[in-house]
C-alpha cells in the first residue's frame, strides 16, 4: 500500500493539480531566467504568448485556478515589464509585455461565444446592454479616430465585461470561485502592499528607471526614496489604489 508521505506527494503538497502548477511555475521560471540573463527582447514576446498559452490551458482544464492566475497576471505584469526594461537598459515604447493580462482575460470570449445568445433568458440583460454600448462606441470611434486607438480602447473596455460575463454564466461555481478570489486578493494585497512599502522607502532602480522614462513624475512622484507616490507592482497609483 503506497505511503501517504511519499516524496512525490510531499513535493506537490499544496500545489494541486500538479499539471496546472507545472505550467504556471515553468512560466515563472522561464521569465525569471530571461530577466536575470537580460534577455528582454525574447521575453517581451514570449511572456504574453506564454501567459496566453497557460491561460488557455487553465481555462479548459482547471477553470477555478484560471481565475486566480488571471488576477495575478494583472497584479504583476507591469512589474515584469519594468524589470525587463531596466535589465535591458532600454525603454520599450510598444509595451508588448503589458498585453499579457489582456490576452489571458480575453480567453473568456469562449464563454461569450457559447452563452451570449441565450443569456437574456438567464438575467444577462445588463451584460447585453454593456456589450451593445461598447460596440456602438467602436463604430463611433472608427469615424472619429484611428483604428489602432479604437482597438486599444476596445480591449480596455471589453476585457472586464467579458470576465464579468464569464463569472455570471458560471454562477453555479460561485462557492469555489468566491473562495479562490478571496484567497487571491488576500495574498495579492499582502504582496503588493509589502512591495509598495519597499518601493516608497527604497525606490528600486527599475522603478526609478520606469518613472523617469514614462514621464509620469507629475502624477507618480519623484524617482527617489520617500518621493514616490506608490504604485507598487502596478503601472500607476490609480490602478494600485483600485486593487
Amino acid at each position: 500500500m503506497p505511503s501517504n508521505t511519499s516524496p512525490q506527494r510531499g513535493f506537490y503538497l499544496g500545489l494541486q493539480p500538479a499539471a496546472a502548477w507545472i505550467a504556471i511555475l515553468a512560466l515563472v521560471l522561464f521569465s525569471a531566467l530571461c530577466i536575470i540573463a537580460g534577455a528582454g527582447s525574447i521575453l517581451r514576446i514570449a511572456f504574453p504568448v506564454g501567459c496566453f498559452a497557460v491561460g488557455v490551458f487553465l481555462f479548459f482544464r482547471y477553470p477555478n485556478l484560471y481565475l486566480g492566475f488571471t488576477w495575478w497576471i494583472w497584479f504583476l505584469t507591469p512589474l515584469v515589464a519594468r524589470l525587463v526594461d531596466y535589465r535591458n537598459g532600454s525603454w520599450d515604447e510598444q509595451r508588448l509585455i503589458v498585453l499579457a493580462p489582456y490576452l489571458v482575460t480575453l480567453v473568456t470570449f469562449v464563454t461569450f461565444f457559447k452563452h451570449f445568445p441565450r443569456s437574456y433568458h438567464q438575467g444577462g440583460l445588463p451584460f447585453i446592454l454593456a456589450f451593445t454600448g461598447v460596440f456602438y462606441g467602436v463604430l463611433i470611434g472608427l469615424i472619429k479616430s484611428t483604428p489602432i486607438a479604437v482597438a486599444r480602447s476596445l480591449v480596455d473596455w471589453l476585457t472586464p465585461i467579458l470576465f464579468g460575463f464569464h463569472l455570471f454564466m458560471n454562477w453555479r461555481s460561485y462557492p469555489s470561485y468566491r473562495q479562490n478570489i478571496q484567497r487571491t486578493f488576500l495574498w495579492g494585497v499582502l504582496v503588493t502592499g509589502v512591495y509598495g512599502v519597499v518601493q516608497y522607502l527604497v525606490a528600486p532602480e527599475w522603478d526609478r528607471f520606469w518613472l523617469i522614462n514614462s514621464g509620469m513624475t507629475s502624477s507618480a512622484g519623484s524617482p527617489e526614496p520617500l518621493g514616490i507616490r506608490v504604485w507598487s507592482t502596478m503601472n500607476a497609483p490609480g490602478p494600485f489604489a483600485t486593487i
